[in-house]
């Protein structure tokens, strides 16, 4: 069995466009490893709309047994992604305008790998996400902070099936001025006869 999967690709067009992209895989049967990456540029089709882009992000996965009633055997499992692109805007004539984005997520969690009896699933997850224009110096910056929350447990209790479930979500703005920062709770409980 070959452990590696490996690709890669290239692209070239108008305007001085190249771009690449790659794919590296390394797995076994416990465990697996996989990451991604790429990068793209333009000149642009007229002034001031050059841009480039940038990405890279991998994921873990892997099977833990224990002897653990409880727990059993589950999916351990990770992400890490990083996005930055930044391009010219050619719509504002009279000053040369700036974009610059940059996006962070994270994401790890757990799952039990048999779907019947006992299961329970577990992840957090965030996405930092910020803007910045800039005009010859830095003229607006912002951020946006999404944590988010998922837990779920689902049994038997004789002849009925019980469904619980909890979310939690967030957005934190990091702006001038007093922006909201909203909140978002969901719990789900629920039983089945069967």
């Amino acid at each position: 069995e070959m452990h590696w999967r490996v690709s890669a690709e290239g692209s070239v067009g108008r305007f001085g466009t190249i771009g690449m992209r790659a794919y590296v895989d390394y797995h076994t049967q416990r465990w697996n490893l996989s990451t991604t990456g790429g990068y793209r540029r333009t000149d642009g089709h007229t002034a001031n709309s050059e841009g480039d882009e940038f990405q890279i992000g991998g994921r873990y996965t892997s099977l833990v047994s224990t002897d653990n009633e409880i727990l059993k055997n589950f999916r351990l499992s990770g992400d890490l992604d990083y996005r930055h692109d930044a391009f010219g805007m050619p719509g504002l004539l009279s000053v040369v305008t700036e974009r610059d984005r940059n996006r962070y997520s994270f994401g790890a969690g757990f799952s039990s790998i048999r779907r019947a009896g006992l299961v329970m699933d577990f992840s957090v997850a965030a996405d930092i996400f910020s803007v910045t224009d800039a005009a010859g110096g830095v003229d607006s910056a912002v951020t946006v902070t999404s944590p988010a929350l998922d837990a779920s447990v689902t049994g038997d209790i004789g002849n009925y099936r019980f469904i619980s479930g909890f979310r939690y979500e967030s957005s934190s703005l990091d702006y001038s001025g007093n922006p909201v920062s909203p909140s978002l709770y969901t719990l789900l409980g629920a039983l089945q006869w069967r």
